[in-house]
């Protein structure tokens, strides 16, 4: 069937053609000329499979077969790969580097204010050591970060090991209600030195009790050598510089002392800590916590008694939410009972 249609399709075709002529001669050679000129110039349409046209003209000449290649420009969905990459033997990925989380991270300042149970994040130098300074005696490190650390006396030193971040928790040993929360992320940095204060921390009870026995005569004279105000002023100069007054006998007190006076200051919390005994003058140290969450002054004049003498808060007389002073009371020294000895009868068993 297909035969005898290409046998007519030809049969049609010799009619269509002029008429023959040699090819070797001139009027051939121009009979070829215009049937050449007047064929398509324009490609030939894909087939519906998509097989391009040959890429070249099959002549008695042709030694192999045409080239049927599909471009890949004209499969759908195929995307080109450079010749150089398709030919080689391996192909090399990079994953790409995600940013640091904590880019741009800051040093502490001198001292840094922290609360219980409020994390606080700050910077520190990733190849050095470095310093944080408690306010606890025996500080102990809770943690699972893989930094180098180490204490001495009060003082947590901190060398990181990596650039992941280091979270502490810092308590006093023997005391877990108060901790510090800290979170410190290595960067390139100077070492840092921070001192972290616990707001309204107040020592363990169970910590080691520090008294001075002084004495009363010493005591006296320091009493006495200078007017009695500028005394007065001198006792909680010395209490402020963290000092006992020469001669007196200083003491610690487990919130209560028959010294202190009654204090009428709201919703300031007033806890006597310490009790410092001279010859004609006591003082007693407290501690004063605001427990509102508003901010509170302190009334020293809420103070009263007849032994009171002076009070003066420091280092603070305005304290916001949660913050804490101390409270410095002198009152006058109570009297000395008169003691009575015994005297043995001298008529005891006469008859």
């Amino acid at each position: 069937m297909a035969l005898s249609l290409l046998l007519a399709a030809g049969e049609a075709g010799a009619q269509a053609l002029p008429p023959t002529v040699p090819a070797n001669s001139t009027a051939g050679q121009q009979v070829q000329r215009q049937v050449e000129q007047s064929l398509p110039t324009a490609p030939a349409p894909s087939s519906p499979l998509g097989v391009a046209k040959p890429d070249r003209v099959i002549g008695p000449s042709t030694s192999s077969a045409p080239n049927y290649r599909v471009p890949a420009a004209r499969v759908p969905g195929v995307a080109q790969v450079p010749t150089a990459q398709a030919n080689s033997a391996e192909t090399t990925y990079t994953r790409p580097v995600a940013p640091r989380q904590y880019e741009g991270i800051k040093p502490p300042p001198a001292v840094l204010h922290v609360r219980p149970g409020i994390n606080v994040l700050f910077g520190v130098a990733q190849d050095h050591l470095n310093r944080l300074i408690t306010p606890f005696k025996k500080p102990v490190i809770e943690t699972t970060s893989n930094a180098t650390t180490s204490v001495k006396g009060n003082v947590v030193y901190v060398a990181p090991d990596s650039q992941a971040p280091i979270g502490f928790f810092i308590h006093d040993a023997g005391d877990q209600s108060n901790a510090i929360s800290v979170t410190m992320v290595p960067a390139s940095i100077p070492p840092i030195s921070v001192s972290l204060d616990l707001v309204g921390y107040v020592p363990s009870q169970d910590q080691e009790v520090v008294e001075v026995q002084g004495n009363a005569g010493v005591a006296k004279g320091w009493e006495t050598d200078q007017p009695f105000t500028d005394t007065v002023k001198t006792l909680f100069k010395t209490m402020a510089d963290g000092r006992v007054p020469d001669g007196f006998t200083f003491a610690t007190v487990n919130g209560a002392t028959p010294l202190m006076p009654r204090c009428a200051m709201g919703t300031l919390r007033i806890e006597p800590k310490q009790v410092m005994t001279g010859f004609n003058v006591d003082a007693v140290v407290a501690i004063v916590t605001n427990l509102s969450p508003v901010a509170q002054d302190i009334n020293e004049g809420g103070c009263k008694g007849t032994s009171v003498l002076a009070v003066a808060a420091w280092p603070r007389t305005h304290l916001g939410p949660g913050q804490s002073t101390e409270l410095y009371v002198a009152v006058q020294a109570p009297p000395s009972s008169p003691v009575d000895a015994p005297r043995p009868s001298l008529v005891s068993g006469v008859r």
